[in-house]
């Protein structure tokens, strides 16, 4: 079988990491793949970088000043079906592509009409609404019928001046009708749900969890001397909530309690002292070690459509205590961690004083089970499988 890949970017961050690891496995079993990337840079043969980064700042430019998410980088499109007509791939998976490198509408059209078998995986909820790549904290149900008049119109990727969401909503919808072999991988039960709510109803719809590597994030020996709270996110900024959440939860906390944050900090961000900053890590090893030297992981986000640090918490015997919205809960079960209201710091603090009262062994062979449901190799197989599937239709 023949797979291309179509990414933001290639061996890097959460959704080039899939990229790599799918590409990897099923060359090894005897397919050939690529991935066709627009940030960043990969030196792998098979990683083909379709956009520069100059042509990628004109795109994120036009996007701000007319309001269109995803219509520009029309030599880098025309580059990618010149070479899907060429090469023919069997299958076309599209991954997140909201990131001023394609003209997607234009790439959907051409696979639609060529009846090229595709597979759409919903890493965020950008594909089936205007713009927005979450809309739970807004409140926003626009998506279901059409969006405009966006009340996150400067959030995710902003629009300076126009709002042109009712008419990319409206290119979405009609393009994705028109596809007679669609699937979409949807990486939780509620971004499942979601999904069969929208336009993309049509399409086959499978949840196929995103996937952790166990031979990595597993258990390692630990003396619990030292309690230890760990807080991750890509970024930390004064005016993102889960940062106002650090703060309260620093003030609440007592006793000897360490806070390690992780992530990148805004210039200027003021952090109480009892919060230890560590940089952005991007190695998967350094973060299991952090993971296995933790008492607990918080996961201070309200809008993930699965939250892979939990489940790699998870996987190193770390409890977790996670926000009741989007995917977070349902990669909680008894046992492993607990699920307390968005925002509700009091009950965060009483769940970490019940973890710290029970010890981390209470929870490490339920946490170690738990995460079980995420080991790759089997959601790979299950990825594969569908891929023939949707061949088939």
């Amino acid at each position: 079988m023949k797979i291309f890949y179509v990414n933001a970017t290639s061996g890097a961050g959460s959704t080039g990491n899939i990229c790599k690891e799918l590409a990897t496995a099923y060359t090894l079993s005897g397919n050939e793949c690529k991935i066709f990337y627009g940030n960043g840079k990969d030196i792998d043969k098979n990683s083909i970088k379709i956009s520069s980064d100059f042509s990628v700042k004109v795109h994120a430019l036009l996007s701000r000043v007319t309001g269109f998410q995803g219509y520009y980088s029309t030599c880098a499109t025309n580059k990618l079906i010149k070479t899907i007509k060429v090469e023919r791939p069997d299958i076309v998976h599209i991954h997140n592509v909201h990131a001023n490198f394609l003209n997607t509408y234009k790439l959907f059209n051409f696979l639609s009409r060529n009846d090229f078998p595709t597979v759409l995986t919903l890493h965020d909820c950008n594909l089936y609404t205007g713009k927005c790549t979450h809309y739970t904290d807004a409140n926003c149900n626009r998506w279901q019928y059409g969006c405009g008049n966006c009340p996150q119109l400067k959030k995710d990727i902003p629009s300076l001046f126009f709002d042109k969401t009712a008419q990319m909503f409206k290119d979405k919808k009609t393009v994705f009708n028109s596809f007679k072999r669609l699937g979409i991988i949807a990486v939780s039960d509620w971004i499942k749900s979601e999904a069969q709510k929208s336009i993309l109803k049509n399409a086959k719809i499978k949840r196929i969890y995103n996937w952790i590597d166990k031979d990595v994030f597993k258990p390692h020996p630990f003396i619990e001397n030292e309690f230890t709270v760990l807080l991750v996110s890509a970024k930390w900024g004064r005016n993102m909530p889960k940062y106002k959440d650090v703060l309260k939860l620093s003030n609440k906390l007592y006793g000897n309690i360490k806070i390690k944050l992780v992530g990148k900090i805004e210039k200027g961000l003021l952090l109480p002292n009892n919060v230890e900053v560590i940089d952005y890590i991007s190695s998967p090893k350094e973060m299991a070690k952090l993971y296995n030297e933790a008492s607990v992981y918080v996961h201070l986000s309200s809008e993930d459509s699965f939250g892979k640090v939990i489940a790699e918490s998870l996987a190193c015997g770390t409890p977790v205590i996670v926000y009741n919205s989007t995917a977070c809960p349902e990669l909680v079960n008894e046992g492993s961690g607990y699920v307390v209201d968005v925002r509700d710091i009091d009950a965060v603090c009483e769940r970490i004083e019940k973890i710290r009262k029970n010890g981390k062994k209470f929870y490490l062979q339920n946490c170690v089970k738990q995460s079980e449901k995420f080991y790759k190799y089997s959601l790979i197989n299950e990825t594969f499988e569908f891929y023939k599937e949707i061949i088939g239709n």
